[in-house]
């Protein structure tokens, strides 16, 4: 609230160049009534043409006057005083200052408050709430910029939850100046709420059926602008389209209220080829591009190549995506091939893997159950070459959930993975592994942002050396420990070769603190092992600090990190591009 007495003082600098050099200063108001009489009197004192006629000008002091008095009765001040006083200030440019002393007087309250709803609005939920958050309370201050609000949001939740009929029947906003008092008095009829109806599809290559079981809603529904950008989204998410627009059929719907929409949809390129360049500390530069064709036929099938090169790793994978009928989106099955070469420490393995998977994805989890067929042929430590054909079902169970972009203010990411393989259906090595990955990402006011990875990982077999290097576990990294190589803490052999571990346990702490806009401080400390028996352990700890930078090409970091009692591994750096989650 404003106090009754309020002191103006403005600056208004007048030289013989442009208009440009006028500087206007208020102080001793709130943030709020500051903004609105210095918008209102720049349209004054940046006026050429009055500026030139002289500060005692009497068009200027009553344009500015009757600036003032407008800014002050918007928050509810009728009846201001306001007085006017020049001086010279001696300088050079001997700047006249003139100076406004204003007393505001007694603010207008509210008596009462009228809202008389009609239509199926009256019984709407929505309009209730929107009434109970309002400001039109009783004995609160005047405010023109509440009331002009209040009726726009009233309009809004019209035309959002399908009251295009709606009107305000009377609008009345009555002010007695010599009572101070304001009463407002809104008679608003809704009409009847539309329903939603059939809806047309246009310019689709894909089987109208398919379409159809992407629609979030049933024919009679009510109308909510929620439900057609829910639909929209879907649409959007096949990858089938380049653009969809939806346009409901208002006009020919006021009769039974009976919404029909139709869609218009934009085929996607038959192809999309996408290349992109990669650094971080782990892998060096890294190479990635994609081949896709994201409609092969009119039942929504896909087909998409990947292919990544590294100085450590190179690989190949192509995958086929087959919508089900019951619901494209969610659920469909994927059939993957690969190749992979990996030359990481003292690892050189080739593998060759084919799946076939059924994903069935909702709200909340993305669970899958695939079929692996795999070979592989690696070397490793002092072990000879060995050649291992596996066959292995799995199933995973994978969230996320993120709030506030690419740097999110509150965001967790988990996966869960069991993989189990048996000679009695063909496999060269009988095992079970379970992996669990966890992330958590909390912030505390605007500025302080914690970030909290777990990792586990258990491998229980009756022949270690026969599982491949590529479903064994290694820790240390970016992602892993920071402060040491890339995958290089695990399990030894006699003879000091690295051969992995068969059980996994890492975790990291992260603070960060936002310095200003994009750029962020960060101090952390990450620990694990990886070990074939955890009770034979020497946990790894890393502690560091780093920045973190909002690019245009995404988050990029940059830590120092120094590894606690371990000599071999000195202080490493790392820079990193891409998200948390």
């Amino acid at each position: 609230m404003l106090q009754n007495y309020i002191y103006f003082l403005i600056i208004l600098i007048f030289t013989p160049v442009e208009a440009s050099k006028i500087c206007l200063n208020i102080d001793g108001v709130n943030q709020n009534f500051k903004k609105n009489i210095t918008s209102r009197l720049s349209t004054i004192i940046y006026n050429e043409e009055i500026i030139n006629k002289g500060l005692h000008d009497n068009i200027f002091q009553i344009k500015l006057l009757k600036s003032i008095k407008e800014g002050l009765r918007a928050f509810g001040y009728y009846e201001p005083n306001i007085n006017f006083k020049w001086f010279i200030v001696l300088s050079h440019n001997k700047i006249p200052i003139l100076v406004i002393y204003i007393n505001a007087g007694k603010p207008i309250k509210i008596i009462n408050t009228n809202i008389n709803l009609n239509g199926e609005a009256k019984k709407d939920l929505n309009y209730q709430s929107l009434i109970k958050s309002s400001k039109l309370k009783v004995g609160t201050q005047l405010n023109h910029e509440d009331y002009e609000k209040f009726k726009n949001e009233l309009s809004n939740l019209a035309l959002s939850n399908g009251y295009f009929d709606a009107k305000f029947q009377q609008t009345q906003l009555a002010v007695s100046i010599k009572r101070h008092e304001a009463l407002w008095n809104i008679d608003y009829d809704s009409g009847l709420r539309y329903h939603l109806g059939d809806i047309n599809f246009y310019g689709s290559p894909v089987d109208v059926i398919y379409l159809k079981n992407l629609i979030p809603y049933k024919k009679g529904d009510i109308y909510n602008s929620y439900i057609l950008a829910e639909l929209n989204r879907r649409l959007s998410a096949t990858g089938w389209f380049k653009s969809v627009i939806i346009n409901p059929e208002i006009r020919t719907a006021s009769t039974n209220k009976i919404l029909s929409l139709n869609a218009f949809l934009l085929p996607n390129v038959e192809n999309l080829i996408k290349t992109g360049i990669g650094y971080s500390t782990d892998v060096g530069f890294r190479l990635k591009g994609t081949w896709e064709k994201p409609l092969i036929d009119n039942k929504g099938r896909n087909l998409t190549t990947n292919t990544y090169i590294s100085p450590l790793e190179q690989q190949i994978d192509l995958r086929y995506k087959i919508p089900l009928l019951e619901s494209p989106l969610e659920h469909y099955y994927t059939i993957a091939s690969g190749i992979k070469y990996s030359n990481i420490n003292e690892l050189k393995s080739n593998s060759t893997i084919l799946t076939i998977s059924r994903n069935l994805e909702d709200s909340n989890w993305q669970k899958q159950i695939s079929l692996h067929w795999s070979f592989d042929h690696f070397t490793q430590g002092e072990l000879t070459t060995n050649n291992v054909m596996l066959i292995y079902p799995s199933i995973s169970l994978k969230r996320i959930h993120s709030y506030g972009g690419l740097i999110p203010t509150w965001g967790d990411e988990q996966l869960y993975l069991v993989d189990i393989s048996n000679p009695i259906w063909g496999s060269d090595v009988e095992f079970l592994i379970f992996q669990a990955q966890n992330i958590w990402i909390r912030t505390l006011g605007e500025k302080h942002r914690f970030l909290v990875r777990a990792n586990f990982g258990w491998i229980e077999t009756n022949n270690f050396n026969k599982i491949p290097p590529t479903l064994r576990f290694f820790a240390g990294g970016d992602h892993s420990i920071r402060g040491y190589k890339y995958k290089n803490v695990a399990q030894y052999d006699r003879n000091g070769h690295l051969i992995g571990a068969s059980k996994l346990l890492t975790g990291s702490l992260e603070y960060q603190y936002n310095l200003k806009d994009k750029w962020w401080s960060a101090i952390f400390i990450d620990s694990g092992e990886a070990v074939n028996d955890l009770r034979d352990n020497h946990f790894k700890i890393g502690t560091g600090i780093g920045v973190r930078w909002l690019s245009p090409l995404g988050p990029i970091k940059f830590d120092i990190v120094l590894p606690i009692d371990n000599k071999e591994h000195c202080l490493q750096f790392y820079v990193g591009l891409g998200l948390e989650l």
